[in-house]
């Protein structure tokens, strides 16, 4: 088993410089900083108003949001759904080393030594875009059959339990905070990491998330939709009302007075009439079921309006928050047909589309960097791999695991132009070209029996002087 290569640290590289010729020493040495901003093993932003701890609650309630989840899960479906792949180096021992990784990660068919399998795996090390930076601790275990060093799992820590990073240029030890009852979790070195990170500049670990970029226009919305919950309860709830006109109801009740003596004085039972009125509307509005009676130009019952509450403004500042989520997560087509449009513009939906794509293309760009490469801090599984299991170890037969699918497929594209293209002779219909399209449809290959000249294919396809010609062509075939 190979030893893990160490870091080259500020000392290690001034010891280098040293060492070096004496023509060569100014060529080595180091003149700046990254600019990035450590204390503590913290990453400090000025710019920032949030710490990585405080940005990473806010990022965990911003997943509570619908229109967030939505977003995010437009832009996760899209890097999900690519589809990974070993590939060899051109080594003699190239194969050997690719088999070894497709079988200890479970690639391109073979069902994998892990826990759990690649594609789980990539569904959650897709977070990684919605937080900025998310790290995988290489878990390993010794497989006694085969006798490979393989990993469990790679388990990832999720960015509210991070303490700490590592120094300086170095991404380790990372510390996490301790969680409930149990120990401290041990400090993880830096080359047992897998760091996914968006963005990153400098030694800023933390990168760049698409959520950060959409957490102002989510806390001006959640602003938004609590003043119009207030303006709701203060404006929009109907209050109830009794209206009424007191010489109109002690003339109704005055002949009753005089019937009941007390001096023919109708107010008490003006009085009575009014609290009544008001008991029974307090329990109308209270859900009772009760009876109102009017009496018309003396005593009426209604639930006021107050001023009139219009949520318009409202709702379309709550769209245009909406969009800029959407714009932050770059899935700007699910906004389409807001703001009163009942439709989209089908290009625009189109460049939109594309542009996530591009955008999904980095970020598994981003991974697939990561995975590769030489044994280090914060990646190099593939090297980690061969490293660790190839005792006859070369870096130059390490294979690379690379995405696909994720790229346009311009010729399937294509395909509905083609018969225009031939019939134009700009592309010639011949068993390649055929070959390409069947692959493209999902169609198994042409037999050798199956296969025709260009011309039969004209002819098929409905051009009239390539069917005289073809049928000539047989009549001659017949007849030698």
């Amino acid at each position: 088993m190979n030893p893990t290569p160490a870091p080259l640290d500020n000392a290690e590289h001034a010891a280098s410089e040293a060492l070096a010729p004496e023509w060569l020493s100014p060529l080595l040495r180091r003149r700046g900083v990254s600019g990035t901003v450590h204390s503590g093993g913290r990453v400090v932003r000025e710019w920032d108003r949030f710490g990585w701890l405080e940005w990473a609650r806010q990022a965990d309630l911003m997943r509570l949001d619908p229109r967030v989840q939505m977003a995010w899960q437009a832009r996760a479906s899209e890097l999900r759904a690519a589809d990974w792949t070993v590939t060899p180096a051109d080594h003699p021992d190239g194969e050997r080393y690719a088999e070894h990784v497709r079988k200890a990660l479970g690639l391109d068919g073979e069902p994998g030594m892990m826990r759990r399998t690649w594609g789980q795996f990539i569904d959650e090390a897709a977070w990684f875009a919605y937080y900025g930076g998310l790290p995988f601790e290489v878990v390993l275990r010794y497989d006694i059959a085969t006798g490979w060093v393989v990993p469990l799992d790679l388990e990832a820590r999720i960015p509210s339990s991070i303490e700490r990073w590592g120094e300086g240029d170095h991404l380790g030890p990372l510390e996490q905070y301790q969680r409930g009852g149990g120990p401290k979790p041990e400090p993880i070195p830096g080359d047992r990491l897998l760091m996914f990170t968006r963005g990153q500049i400098g030694t800023d670990w933390t990168g760049n998330g698409l959520a950060r970029s959409a957490w102002a226009a989510w806390y001006r919305r959640n602003r938004l939709v609590d003043l119009r919950t207030l303006a709701l309860a203060r404006l929009g709830v109907l209050a109830p009302e009794v209206s009424y006109d007191p010489e109109a109801l002690r003339a109704m009740f005055a002949p009753q007075a005089m019937r009941e003596g007390g001096g023919g004085d109708p107010s008490s039972l003006v009085t009575g009439a009014v609290d009544r009125a008001v008991d029974n509307i307090t329990a109308a509005d209270a859900g009772e079921r009760v009876t109102l009676v009017s009496i018309k130009d003396a005593l009426e019952f209604r639930w006021n309006t107050g001023e009139k509450f219009d949520p318009a403004p409202l709702i379309a500042t709550d769209e245009r928050e909406t969009q800029e989520i959407y714009a932050a997560f770059g899935v700007e087509f699910l906004a389409m047909g807001m703001g009163g449009a009942s439709s989209g513009n089908r290009s625009l939906g189109e460049v939109h589309a594309s542009l996530l794509r591009r955008m999904t293309i980095e970020d598994a760009d981003a991974m697939q960097a990561a995975i590769n490469g030489a044994w280090r801090d914060g990646g190099g599984l593939v090297g980690m791999l061969c490293q660790l299991n190839m005792h006859d170890f070369d870096q130059a037969a390490v294979p690379t695991v690379e995405h696909q699918g994720l790229a346009p497929d311009t010729f399937a594209e294509s395909l509905a132009s083609l018969p225009g293209l031939a019939a134009a002779g700009i592309v010639t219909p011949d068993d390649g070209l055929e070959s390409m399209a069947r692959s493209a449809m999902g169609a198994p290959p042409l037999d050798d029996a199956d296969r025709r000249s260009a011309l039969e294919r004209r002819a098929a396809g409905g051009d009239p002087g390539a069917r005289l010609m073809a049928r000539y062509a047989a009549a001659r075939g017949r007849h030698g």
